[in-house]
């Protein structure tokens, strides 16, 4: 069985390196999920992350929601999206539900 995951994609342009972000996400969802990889490309930017167990979902969301807002405002929201086990979400919907 595989483990739960979280993708984050994005288009919106960073303000500081992915591995900055890549940093703040690993410290803020320790030790609930871990992030197991980065990227770039033509298209965007992505974040991978696996969680332990899928018991913590909320709470590990919460904290990918603090940083990703803590980095970008809130005019690129709607450039990343979250991909939770297959089902995709705008960051900016993830947010607001999440309140």
């Amino acid at each position: 069985m595989s483990q739960p995951y979280i993708f984050i994609y994005g288009t919106a342009r960073l303000p500081c390196g992915l591995d900055e972000i890549e940093d703040q996400l690993q410290e803020s969802v320790q030790p609930f999920a871990e992030v197991t990889g980065t990227g770039t490309g033509e298209a965007g930017w992505n974040i991978d992350l696996e969680l332990e167990t899928a018991e913590p979902l909320n709470h590990v969301l919460h904290k990918i929601s603090e940083v990703i807002a803590g980095i970008l405002p809130v005019t690129d929201y709607i450039k990343v999206e979250l991909d939770v086990a297959g089902t995709k979400t705008p960051f900016n919907q993830l947010r607001d539900s999440l309140k």
